[in-house]
């Protein structure tokens, strides 16, 4: 048997001034050629055993660890992290946090440039890598003109550059439009398959990649839970999963657990559509689907909170990110903004908040006007959670940063700490109040970049990418919070590529191309008609896709559904 080309004994480590550690005793083996997937839940340490795998903990960090991690044989703690570099590459996050070129293809040959490698050789592997990532047409722009999804290729292709025999990905699709995110694991399963380069990936959104998985690693508390084959843990610990850990798991993996609670196994056990397809059809004498539609009945229009008329926005270099935008957005609402990465989702979004002033056009938010209006003005409105959640830390405590804007607004000091206290308490950052924003997971910046927007009680609340980095038990969390206020009269607007969010939550949905507004309405609308709508990034949510394959293959009348709810509630096991 090859030896493993990871390897972790007792590894344990401790970031600088902690008493608890973040990862506790961990040992894990992976071998070459292998496809592994990591999940569990916000702040368990996944990210934290990643910087560990390529030597930037402790090298970089600092901090107490204890054990040994070897990569390729070599001990990370004998080893610079540049010799690292050359086996394993890592893809973060945040791209912002990786790129250091002013131009895409400076930052995909920095790599091979710094190995020396020829001329000729570095330009090949430019190309070929942004072909890889399909984003060959990008190649010559600064990296400051490019999309938060496009620097996210971007930060994958500067990796496959580097041709490691290791490549880990940490949340590599967080900011990546729903058909980008599909384009980017198989990808990863290409590069895995036909060149047998081992692949690890952290994610919480598994839906696309679970299946293409050799083993999943299921992490909490800074340890490892369970390690197996992914349709052994779903099928057995999948509950578990859920309700204790509060992950996701693949939609039709949870309606397989559902399905199985009624008294109906789906066999083998789904971890694809086609897979539940066929096993509901070999079911199909035991289960009969009942008429109906999940979608509430459309309720009274109510006066618009957002208004825009021809509304446009062209940026310096001459890019006319928006165009003629007329749009109401009424008041009350749960809006999905969706789109393809570079569609103008955050530009018109910007426009709102008076971030950037349109070119022409004219629109209103909550009786403002944004031409005329201030950007203080607009903030008394409207609130703004950004796609990074640093881009908005100012202050160096998680009390302090939500404090900061209600001290700007001279609160008395009982209010400031009871209303501080409270949305602590509600996005679970209590035990954090005295912690640096900046030491936070990535799940825990997104719920208290939140938080400092919601101790204000906005008229209208505008979330970019709300699931980044976030877990189901937090997501669910944020919105039910999110619905909560709504129902008290906030309108909610989610910039987002997460169509099961959309499918959950959503009243109505904007979908943007190009610069322009393709198609707004119900959910249901949209679903009915993605193929005539004028834009290639949307993916219909696993549940609906299941649904309409049902109908449409295998001639079953399955109503519309938009979740797993939905569908255990349409059929009926006979």
């Amino acid at each position: 048997m090859a030896e493993p080309i990871v390897r972790v004994s007792d590894l344990t480590y401790y970031y600088p001034g902690d008493t608890e550690p973040v990862l506790r005793d961990v040992n894990l083996e992976i071998y070459p050629g292998e496809f592994v997937l990591i999940i569990g839940p916000s702040g368990c340490g996944k990210s934290t055993l990643a910087l560990s795998l390529n030597g930037i903990i402790p090298t970089v960090f600092g901090g107490r660890i204890k054990g040994r991690v070897f990569i390729d044989g070599v001990d990370t703690r004998a080893s610079s992290v540049y010799a690292l570099g050359t086996k394993i590459g890592i893809v973060f996050q945040d791209p912002d946090a990786q790129l250091c070129n002013l131009y895409v293809e400076d930052e995909i040959g920095f790599g091979p440039a710094n190995l020396v490698m020829a001329r000729e050789e570095v330009f090949r592997r430019i190309e070929r890598s942004l072909q890889d990532v399909g984003e060959s047409a990008i190649r010559q722009k600064l990296i400051y003109e490019i999309s938060g999804g496009q620097k996210q290729r971007v930060a994958i292709a500067s990796i496959l550059a580097m041709e490691p025999k290791i490549i880990l990905f940490d949340e590599p699709t967080a900011n990546l439009d729903p058909l980008g995110a599909v384009q980017i694991f198989d990808l990863m399963k290409k590069l895995n398959r036909e060149k047998g380069i081992t692949v690890i990936v952290i994610e919480h959104n598994v839906d696309s990649v679970m299946c293409h998985a050799d083993r999943l690693i299921l992490m909490e508390q800074g340890t490892i839970k369970f390690n197996a084959p992914p349709r052994q843990v779903m099928q057995e610990q999948g509950r578990f999963v859920i309700d204790t850990l509060g992950l996701r798991i693949p939609q039709v993996a949870e309606l397989g657990l559902r399905m199985e609670e009624r008294g109906t196994c789906l066999a083998p056990f789904p971890l694809t559509i086609a897979e539940a397809a066929e096993a509901i059809a070999a079911r199909s004498s035991r289960l009969e689907f009942l008429a109906g539609n999940p979608c509430p009945a459309q309720s009274e229009k109510t006066p618009p909170v957002i208004q825009t008329e021809q509304l446009n926005f062209v940026y310096p270099d001459g890019t006319r990110a928006v165009k003629d935008v007329s749009l109401e957005i009424a008041r009350g609402d749960v809006v999905g903004i969706i789109g393809k990465n570079g569609s103008g989702k955050t530009t018109l979004t910007s426009l709102l908040i008076g971030l950037n002033k349109p070119t022409s056009g004219t629109g209103m938010v909550s009786g403002l006007h944004i031409t005329k209006a201030s950007t203080r003005e607009l903030a008394s409105k409207i609130g703004y959670v950004f796609q990074y959640p640093e881009h908005q830390f100012v202050e160096d405590t998680v009390y302090k940063e939500v404090a900061f804007s209600l001290k700007a607004q001279k609160r008395p000091p009982d209010e400031v700490n009871a209303r501080v206290a409270q949305v602590l308490e509600l996005f679970g950052l209590e035990k954090a109040r005295e912690k640096h924003p900046y030491r936070l997971s990535m799940g825990q910046k997104r719920r208290l970049s939140v938080a400092t927007m919601l101790v204000l009680n906005p008229e209208v609340l505008i979330l970019d990418e709300p699931t980044t980095g976030q877990d189901r038990k937090n997501i669910d969390n944020i919105m039910d919070i999110m619905l909560r206020i709504n129902r008290d009269g906030t309108t909610i607007i989610l910039i987002t590529h997460d169509m099961n969010l959309v499918a959950k939550y959503c009243k109505s949905v904007v979908v943007m191309d190009g610069g322009e507004v393709v198609f707004h309405g119900s959910k249901s609308d949209l679903c009915r008609n993605l193929s005539a709508i004028r834009s290639s990034a949307l993916v219909l949510p696993e549940i609906y896709a299941l649904a309409q394959t049902l109908r449409c293959e295998k001639n079953y009348a399955v109503p519309q559904v938009f979740t797993v709810e939905d569908f255990v509630v349409a059929v009926k096991v006979i």
